[in-house]
């Protein structure tokens, strides 16, 4: 009577997985300069994200869209950097995890708070943007 070998068949994949991946001195080798050019991406895209928000910061009229600008770009780059960082030194993959889960939870919340109290203090929007709370002055939220 047939029996199932969970051992034989456990050595046989491991066999075929030997045969079809390389192994050795010169695979490592390989892998970590596919992380330093994944981690040199990461650092231009970043820093590219980065310098768009500070553009918008600049060039973007008013209060509104230069949160806008700033909020959804700076929280990207920093992200992006922080990847850079966890690829190039593999220790700091747990921290690095922690604070991107915190900018993107605590980034949104901060410019959705921030633009709540610039316009409750009455600061101008520019008129092309429609106000849909400018009808509405409740203190509540």
């Amino acid at each position: 009577m047939w029996r199932w070998d969970w051992r034989r068949w456990a050595s046989s994949v491991r066999s075929r997985w030997r045969a079809i991946l390389p192994t050795g001195k010169s695979f490592e080798a390989d892998m970590q300069t596919i992380g330093e050019i994944l981690a040199i991406l990461a650092v231009i895209v970043g820093t590219a994200f980065s310098i768009t928000g500070v553009l918008g910061l600049v060039r973007l009229p008013d209060v509104y869209t230069r949160l806008h600008a700033t909020g959804k770009v700076g929280v990207f780059g920093v992200v992006l950097l922080l990847i850079a960082a966890m690829l190039i030194t593999p220790l700091s993959v747990g921290k690095g995890l922690v604070l991107i889960g915190l900018l993107l939870i605590g980034g949104p919340v901060t410019a959705h708070a921030l633009a709540s109290a610039a316009y409750r203090l009455g600061l101008p929007l520019k008129r092309a943007v429609r106000d849909d709370l400018a009808g509405r002055n409740d203190a509540r939220s």
